[in-house]
């Protein structure tokens, strides 16, 4: 049956190749009867026909090419745009068509992605640029704490030469860390410097009555991006967890440590972090978490392990989540108590690694060169981002 349907089709197709060998015959045995030049004017004229339509239609493109567009949208209502707003736009593209385009196109055309940058966007990224610039010239004069500080920041000479200095103090009071009032000093601490250990905090918007502010506590406490990092099982993940164990190899030895030592600490931040990522919602669901107004006495039974009015004393908010001061929001509970159990399991020498490393990490960028360089290497593997951004 099968057999039978090839031979038809292959009989049929014999038939029309036949067909058509024969029209070529008889076309190719008209041409030689033709005298030789008629049938080269014939080819000639049809490859001068080709090659000048071809030309004609190039010379009309390059012409389009050359001919500005006139705009889409009349002048009298382009004049109506703030002329910040008027240098992004391409007006001689249809907003109805392309809304995008229209409003952003000459400014994708002027502008590039900083080396220091994984990205750039024109309304935050722009305004950002504007006020850091008007910062930066006010510092310069300013005679106060904050100009001390700025030019301290600039004083490259004397950044090199200090070293790791910087450090040691930090690295000390990590040291001290021996028992339970030993780690809450420096839980207390690490917190008051705007370091983000075990779990994030901030002061936002409350989740019920957005006209006031409230403390809020929730996941966090990882140096690489997302969960996803430490949890994903792709050969890429693979690729960035191993620079991200590099980096804290290199970077705390850099800080004093021996490479012993250095090992030790970055075989710990990885388990204590991937810990903590475990027990992290993703991002979408922590965004859409609003969280719980909660009291200091809730969160003390679920997170026993810390002393949350001495912690809060210590930020210099004591009366949050106490009901005579602002509300206490905590997002993701179920985050605190494993955060809770990790801290009751690890154990004091991991959690030193963790502290030391977070301390580091946190100084790094303003630390001499043999720093910068490594947090370059790093983030060019995880963001394609080839230099640090300037100090200023």
């Amino acid at each position: 049956r099968g057999r039978g349907r090839w031979c038809s089709r292959s009989c049929s197709g014999r038939g029309i190749i036949l067909t058509c060998s024969i029209v070529l015959a008889l076309f190719v045995g008209a041409l030689h009867m033709l005298p030789e030049d008629a049938s080269h004017q014939t080819f000639s004229k049809a490859k001068d026909k080709s090659v000048g339509q071809a030309l004609k239609k190039r010379e009309t493109v390059q012409e389009d090419v050359r001919r500005p567009r006139p705009p889409a949208v009349a002048s009298s209502i382009l004049n109506k745009i703030p002329s910040d707003m008027r240098a992004s736009i391409n007006a001689s593209a249809d907003p109805c068509t392309d809304f995008y385009e229209f409003s952003c196109g000459r400014w994708l055309e002027r502008t590039s992605i900083p080396s220091w940058q994984s990205s750039w966007a024109k309304q935050w990224d722009g305004v950002t640029t504007d006020v850091e610039h008007k910062t930066v010239q006010a510092l310069h004069k300013d005679p106060g704490p904050a100009g001390v500080f700025f030019r301290s920041c600039m004083d490259t000479p004397t950044i090199q030469k200090l070293g790791n200095a910087p450090l040691k103090p930090w690295l000390h009071a990590v040291e001290l860390v021996k028992d339970h009032p030993s780690f809450m000093q420096s839980l207390a601490r690490f917190a008051l410097s705007d370091m983000t250990v075990f779990f994030g905090w901030w002061v936002d918007a409350d989740s019920v009555d957005s006209s006031i502010n409230s403390f809020f506590i929730a996941q966090g406490g990882i140096t690489m991006p997302d969960r996803s990092y430490y949890l994903d099982s792709s050969k890429s993940m693979a690729k960035r967890r191993l620079a991200f164990k590099t980096m804290v190899l290199n970077i705390m030895q850099l800080a004093g440590r021996t490479r012993a030592e250095a090992v030790d600490d970055a075989n710990n931040v990885m388990e204590v972090e991937t810990a903590i990522a475990k027990a992290m919602k993703d991002n979408t669901a922590e965004r859409d978490e609003h969280g719980e107004r909660t009291s200091v006495s809730e969160l003390q039974q679920l997170v026993p392990s810390i002393d949350w009015k001495e912690w809060l004393r210590t930020l210099g908010c004591p009366d949050v989540g106490s009901g005579n001061g602002r509300h206490l929001i905590v997002k993701n509970k179920e985050f605190l108590k494993q955060v809770e159990a990790l801290i009751k399991s690890a154990g004091y020498a991991k959690i030193k690694s963790y502290l030391r490393w977070q301390a580091v990490y946190s100084f790094a960028p303003y630390l001499s060169f043999p720093f910068e360089d490594e947090l370059v290497r790093y983030n060019n593997e995880i963001y394609g981002i080839s230099q640090l951004p300037p100090r200023w």
